[in-house]
């Protein structure tokens, strides 16, 4: 009983210090928990783009959807940050977090059930020709072997044959499976 008490005590004593706190006011959350109007910097600037894929990665994810069926769920323009792991203990863990934070891959493979990253699936177009996207493309290779998921890098056509893509699938499915 007297844990039972102590615990409803510090409850209280962290909501009366969050309620009466000065820094409260701050929070745009706190604001609209109760109702008041976020601060207003002007109007805002955004715009919805009219596209979320190029036109061709749009004929890329159609070949792809093909070429996959209903074996893979596919996502595009996948944060690199959302398929990796890193650990808490980690000394230098933000240095690693901010070297791949800003960097997207183009198309994920994920297994149906778990929705686990099965394939990273990079669309080359002439820009990957250049010295710094060669660094950013060979840094994204290296994470992703680290990271056990396989990369598979498409070079942009006018076209695209579902049942050659397939095969570059499972060819790069059946690489990684092999023992190292």
């Amino acid at each position: 009983l007297a844990g039972i008490i102590t615990w409803a005590l510090i409850g209280y004593v962290v909501y009366r210090w969050f309620k009466l706190s000065p820094w409260r006011n701050r929070h745009s959350w706190v604001r609209r928990q109760r109702g008041e109007q976020p601060v207003s910097i002007g109007p805002l600037p955004y715009q919805k783009k009219w596209y979320l894929l190029s036109p061709a990665e749009l004929y890329f994810s159609e070949a792809l959807r093909q070429a996959v069926e209903n074996r893979y769920v596919i996502f595009a323009k996948v944060r690199l940050l959302d398929l990796l792991w890193l650990p808490q203990n980690l000394s230098n863990r933000q240095t690693h977090i901010n070297r791949v934070q800003a960097k997207h891959v183009d198309f994920v493979l994920c297994h149906p059930q778990t929705v686990a990253p099965a394939l990273v699936i990079e669309l080359d177009d002439a820009s990957h020709q250049l010295p710094e996207r060669q660094e950013r493309d060979l840094f994204l290779h290296e994470v992703l072997l680290v990271a056990g998921i396989p990369l598979l890098r498409v070079p942009v056509r006018k076209s695209f044959s579902a049942p050659a893509l397939r095969s570059q699938i499972l060819e790069a499915l059946s690489v990684r499976s092999q023992p190292e």
